[in-house]
């Protein structure tokens, strides 16, 4: 193992916390890696030193204190959960408003490039939609046809 993946199993392992097969895998490289062992010694001591520590009584000032602030969090989370729920009603009947003006707006366009009866500005247009890729089609060929059929609608 190398000693990056053993120092962040390091605090499970001397816990005892790991399968057998990780800890003997992790006790090999300890008891050969000087860094690693030292790592582990500086852990074990901390735990030492912890366990050694005397238990402090809060005040009761510090439990008012503690709720007031825990209140004071929750009403500011109230608060951000209520203008991020504005927003989202908001923007997205926005957003859907504003791509369908849009699309009005080329729709109209195209439809009065198309009935100003200039066919050079409409074989522009369609030249740069790609709309004229069906011109070219082999007589009885789907293409032609396709062709065919929307000429007939039209005369309709």
């Amino acid at each position: 193992m190398k000693c990056q993946q053993v120092q962040r199993r390091l605090s499970a392992f001397l816990d005892g916390e790991l399968s057998k097969k990780q800890a003997s895998r992790i006790s090999e490289h300890v008891s050969g890696c000087p860094h690693c062992q030292q790592e582990a010694e500086s852990l074990t001591a901390t735990w030492k030193q912890l366990g050694e520590m005397h238990e402090v009584d809060p005040s009761p000032h510090f439990w008012i204190k503690l709720n007031a602030r825990i209140a004071q969090v929750e009403e500011r989370r109230f608060s951000l959960e209520r203008v991020r729920g504005f927003l989202d009603r908001l923007l997205v009947p926005a957003t859907v408003v504003a791509a369908s003006g849009v699309g009005l707006w080329i729709g109209g366009a195209l439809y009065d490039v198309q009935r100003a009866d200039e066919p050079e500005v409409w074989e522009q247009v369609t030249a740069s939609l790609y709309l004229d890729a069906l011109d070219d089609f082999p007589a009885h060929s789907i293409g032609s046809d396709y062709v065919e059929l929307l000429a007939d609608q039209n005369d309709l």
